[in-house]
């Protein structure tokens, strides 16, 4: 599967609800084109499906498949894992500092010209571990979850 093609799979998953091609592609950095493209392709393989928008007919909503879900879950979430591992050495002021570093050379690019997607303002616990979270869930409100030693 290519990049673009899991990228909207994945970006339809974080969705609670179908969403916009505009929309969806723009939170991704993908051209209206290649959205048509990539969703007809996607749609032919029966893992996304265009809906109606609920209170104007002439819009037409992406929303996944339950195929495109177990799709998403089984062969792009162990890779998704994987990449958020990285970060498992990192301790939570090694992650703000990276965060913190990559907004500065975004800043960079930008100030040169250089175009890049629009994106939210980074969240830290993006980076976090499946451990982190499921150290989260586990502790009570208010206390900040245990942390293992760093390791180098």
């Amino acid at each position: 599967m290519t990049v673009p093609r899991a990228s909207v799979l994945l970006g339809l998953t974080i969705k609670s609800e179908p969403a916009g091609m505009s929309e969806l592609g723009e939170s991704l950095g993908m051209s209206p084109r290649n959205m048509t493209v990539l969703v007809d392709g996607l749609e032919k393989e029966g893992l996304v499906r265009r809906v109606s928008h609920q209170h104007d007919r002439r819009v037409k909503l992406v929303e996944l498949t339950e195929a495109g879900r177990r799709v998403a879950e089984q062969e792009l979430g162990p890779s998704q894992k994987a990449a958020a591992s990285l970060f498992d050495d990192f301790t939570p002021e090694e992650r703000d500092e990276l965060l913190r570093l990559l907004e500065k050379v975004a800043d960079s690019l930008r100030a040169r010209g250089i175009e890049l997607p629009p994106t939210a303002k980074a969240d830290p616990r993006s980076l976090r571990g499946p451990q982190d979270v499921d150290a989260e869930r586990r502790t009570p409100a208010g206390e900040p979850p245990p942390r293992e030693p760093h390791r180098n």
